[in-house]
C-alpha cells in the first residue's frame, strides 16, 4: 500500500519543477464568405453569407479563398458542410502559403471530406513548413434537394 507521505513527496517534487507548458498558440478564424468564384461561370452558383460560401446549384463550383497572413507556423483547418450524398461529391481543398511576390512557399495535398451529413466536418491540412500569405482553392459539390447546400463555413490558422 502506498502511504500518504509518498503522495505528498511526489506532489512537492512536481510543484517545485519549472513549468513545462507548451508555447501559446493563437488562432484566427475567417468566415468562408471571403471566398470568391474561381471561374466567372461559378459566380452565379455561389451564395456568400454568415454561414460561409454555399453552392446553391446542381453543378460543382470552385472557389478561391484569401484566408489571411499566417505569421506563425501552426495547423490549418477548414470547417465545412458536405451535404451531397453522391459518390465522389465531396468538399475538397488545397491550401498554400505564398511569399509577398506571390510565389508558392508550401502547398498541402488536395484533401476532401469523406462522406456526407448534416453536421459540420473538419478538413485538416496539417502544419505548413513556412508561413506567409495563406490561400485555399476548393471545390464545393452540387446541392441536393433532399440534403441542401454544401458549404465552407470557416478557416482556422495560427496567428
Amino acid at each position: 500500500m502506498i502511504s500518504k507521505n509518498w503522495f505528498a513527496m511526489v506532489f512537492a517534487l512536481a510543484s517545485s519543477l519549472p513549468s513545462l507548458s507548451r508555447a501559446q498558440v493563437t488562432y484566427e478564424f475567417v468566415n468562408g464568405a471571403i471566398c470568391t468564384p474561381a471561374l466567372a461561370p461559378d459566380a452565379s452558383k455561389l451564395q456568400n453569407n454568415t454561414y460561409g460560401v454555399s453552392n446553391i446549384t446542381t453543378t460543382q463550383a470552385a472557389v478561391l479563398c484569401p484566408v489571411g497572413n499566417m505569421s506563425k507556423v501552426g495547423p490549418v483547418r477548414a470547417t465545412v458542410y458536405d451535404r451531397n450524398s453522391g459518390a465522389n461529391q465531396n468538399v475538397c481543398c488545397t491550401v498554400r502559403t505564398h511569399s509577398e511576390t506571390g510565389a508558392t512557399r508550401w502547398a498541402s495535398n488536395l484533401i476532401c471530406t469523406n462522406g456526407f451529413g448534416s453536421d459540420h466536418m473538419f478538413i485538416d491540412f496539417g502544419t505548413p513548413s513556412v508561413g506567409g500569405i495563406l490561400t485555399a482553392t476548393c471545390t464545393i459539390p452540387p446541392r441536393t434537394p433532399a440534403n441542401g447546400n454544401s458549404h465552407i463555413a470557416s478557416f482556422r490558422f495560427s496567428k
